[in-house]
């Protein structure tokens, strides 16, 4: 069969296909990934500096939890959607289902008995403290439905369900920020309850999918878990990184300083927005190119890449040279100006991630996802050594440089890896 044929991905009607779906995964994400982007004016004038430093370790927090709670299941749902007989799929899932639940209970236990210790870790209240465990369960809920529509290639249903919750997770936010003027927190209970209405709604979509059923498999629990505990390390690896930045920048230099941080990420999150959108459209597309690969296909594959990863630095760059414009037209509050220093190094860390989604694809088709925790690991390893040096050798901004310089050294040695695993031709055109 010709590669050229009307499904192909590399042929025009193929391409079609895929830049539209790239489309909706893309614009879904501005207002998910965006979402806070979008309340950047409201929250820049109703919290201080302080209170958004205290957010934003709330919210990594929570990113930090969530790979604890899911261990893995929307990765091994997603990939053996592709593999896994139709009849035997609802077995599955409803099979690892189970494990995010028993993972949030015991989670939860954790955080109880050494609650002194994280709340004083962490410099959060008490209560939200307490409560991390079960934000990172409604999350992660929400990420599995998603990667349920996602293989399914059904990304009308994706926006559909992405768009309702943002715009819900909105919703609530404003209301409880400024008619209820409960600072923070207010942020924090919109989060809550919009993804609590969804989790219902997540539900009842799989129950009407019919892949919920009551018929559970120990041996697809085993399976999940073979898959997903490995990711942990890496996903953990990659919250480290991320929630990394900012305990040394609260410890070292107070928390207005990392309101500033928090701020600069909130609008280098575009490269980050458009870097998950190529993602989620080009995964089922790339798994779908490599059950019936060729020499031709693969060439065609990297060159797709390359031309991904140029555009990933220049989107970075031109997210730096926009981003004075939010101040100018009085989008974020001007008390946040000093933000802007910070934003050309996360959002060029944010394009080195975006590269690495592209290359360690390849390792989660052969399933080695063990090597991803080495990796991780040891890059954040890494990352905290060069955030204790450079924040201490060049301040605050020190933090962005180690974020950057981390993302690259990870991207470079997930890229080697990955091509002892699956070899591509990444230099045929030397040849």
């Amino acid at each position: 069969m010709s590669i050229f044929n009307r499904t192909s991905f590399f042929s025009l009607g193929g391409f079609r296909i895929f830049f539209k779906s790239m489309s909706i995964y893309t614009f879904t994400s501005i207002l998910n990934s965006g979402v806070q982007f979008l309340l950047l004016p409201v929250l820049s004038s109703y919290l201080s500096t302080e209170d958004y430093g205290t957010l934003s370790l709330l919210s990594v927090s929570i990113s930090f939890a969530i790979p604890l709670v899911i261990a893995g299941v929307d990765s091994a749902i997603g990939t053996e959607f592709f593999r896994m007989d139709k009849e035997e799929l609802p077995r599955y899932i409803s099979s690892a289902l189970i494990i995010p639940a028993c993972s949030m209970l015991i989670l939860s236990l954790l955080f109880f008995i050494f609650r002194d210790f994280l709340a004083n870790f962490l410099n959060l209240p008490f209560w939200w403290m307490i409560a991390i465990p079960l934000f990172a369960f409604l999350q992660g809920c929400s990420n599995i439905i998603l990667i349920i529509f996602q293989v399914r290639k059904e990304p009308h249903n994706y926006a559909t369900y992405q768009i309702a919750l943002t715009l819900t997770n909105i919703t609530l936010t404003l209301f409880f920020v400024i008619a209820c003027k409960m600072q923070w927190q207010g942020r924090a209970y919109g989060i809550y309850l919009s993804y609590f209405i969804f989790l219902l709604i997540a539900a009842a979509v799989i129950r009407k999918m019919k892949y919920f059923t009551l018929s559970i498999r120990k041996k697809h629990i085993t399976e999940a878990l073979r898959f997903g505990i490995p990711l942990i390390p890496h996903v953990i690896g990659g919250m480290i990184l991320n929630l990394s930045d900012r305990l040394f920048i609260s410890k070292m230099t107070g928390e207005r300083t990392l309101g500033f941080y928090a701020m600069a990420y909130n609008i280098a999150i575009l490269v980050s927005i458009v870097m998950s959108s190529f993602n989620n459209a080009w995964v089922p597309h790339l798994f779908g190119q490599l059950k019936e690969i060729t020499p031709e296909k693969k060439k065609k594959i990297v060159k797709q890449i390359y031309l991904f990863s140029a555009f990933a630095l220049v989107f970075a760059f031109a997210v730096n040279l926009c981003a004075p414009l939010f101040f100018t037209f009085s989008f974020i509050n001007i008390k946040f100006i000093d933000c802007l220093p910070f934003v050309l190094w996360i959002a060029l860390g944010y394009s080195f991630f975006g590269m690495y989604f592209t290359v360690t694809n390849f390792i989660f088709y052969e399933k080695k996802t063990y090597v991803l925790a080495y990796l991780t690991f040891g890059n954040a390893i890494l990352n905290l050594i060069l955030n204790y040096f450079f924040i201490l050798h060049f301040g605050a901004i020190g933090a962005a440089y180690a974020t950057a310089l981390s993302n690259l050294i990870f991207f470079l040695l997930t890229w080697y890896l990955s091509n002892k695993i699956y070899p591509m031709p990444w230099f045929s055109f030397y040849k």
